[in-house]
């Protein structure tokens, strides 16, 4: 699902003396299919696009389309409701929703809201754990008695039972150990490589680096920059000014390279730093 901004502003508590503009007269474009990511310091607006997208907060001026859907200042509830079974949003620490006694009647809620038949639903659900590596006996446990990142990945499992063509990630891996931050990454990759558009807001910039198609900088609710990952962390200045981090992956290569590795300092994640740490060694070697 292709989305685009244009000229959208928004204000939280319009027309109160607390009036608090969170954007203003932005204008993007996600292409359908791509993996973006938007990143900012904390009050950037980051999480105001995602809830725009989703329907869940209005423009005060300016459009959005998404897909064949379009979003403005009169746009109504039940408009928004058909397009919002489109989309899988997926909030930080997403295991607080769980409410069920156990993680078929959590994963089987949703559908049957929509009137879909019991007995198709649990079908659903034992698909969708399969979708993000969990075995089906999980099905008649309570989600207290799961890890924090299995009941993570029930609560992924919620939302895509849906089969949602556009899933919002909102810092999707926060709080997690390194090993199931490295799962669900690279979950929602696969599920990008299948077609799906995944729009994911997130402070871990090596997450960022990884995943990302494109990167969509916000400043103080305004866009500073859209780019490529290569064109966004390539310029350290501009990260400084932006007060975003280096990813790890990049800021190694660097630090190899001041002490005399020869290394390719352009590459852009672990991936390309460990190919090309390999190719490196590999040269080394031949010339012995």
């Amino acid at each position: 699902m292709e989305i685009n901004f244009r000229n959208v502003s928004f204000s939280y508590q319009l027309n109160t003396p607390f009036s608090t503009a969170a954007l203003k007269d932005v204008s993007f474009d996600i292409p359908d299919g791509s993996f973006t990511s938007i990143v900012g310091h904390t009050g950037s607006g980051k999480s105001t696009v995602l809830q725009l997208i989703d329907g869940l907060l209005i423009p005060e001026k300016g459009h959005i389309q998404a897909g064949s859907f379009q979003m403005n200042s009169g746009s109504n509830a039940k408009h928004l409701k058909k397009f919002r079974k489109n989309v899988g949003f997926i909030f930080q620490f997403s295991e607080n929703q769980l409410f069920e006694e156990t993680v078929e009647k959590d994963l089987i809620f949703g559908p049957k809201n929509f009137g879909v038949e019991e007995k198709i639903a649990k079908e659903k659900a034992r698909k969708v754990l399969k979708i993000v590596n969990l075995p089906e006996s999980f099905l008649q446990k309570s989600p207290l008695d799961l890890s924090g990142g299995q009941r993570r990945r029930v609560a992924i499992a919620s939302i895509l039972i849906s089969d949602p063509q556009l899933l919002l990630l909102d810092e999707p891996v926060i709080g997690l150990d390194p090993g199931s931050k490295d799962e669900i990454m690279n979950l929602f990759s696969r599920l990008n490589q299948q077609g799906k558009t995944i729009v994911m807001v997130s402070h871990e910039m090596d997450d960022v680096a990884d995943y990302s198609d494109q990167i969509i900088v916000l400043n103080a609710g305004r866009i500073s920059k859209v780019g490529s990952p290569e064109e966004i962390f390539s310029d350290e200045s501009y990260l400084r000014k932006e007060k975003l981090r280096l990813p790890s992956a990049i800021d190694f290569a660097k630090q190899l390279k001041k002490v005399g590795f020869p290394i390719n300092v352009s590459i852009k994640n672990k991936r390309e730093l460990l190919r090309e740490i390999k190719k490196q060694f590999e040269i080394e070697k031949d010339k012995k």
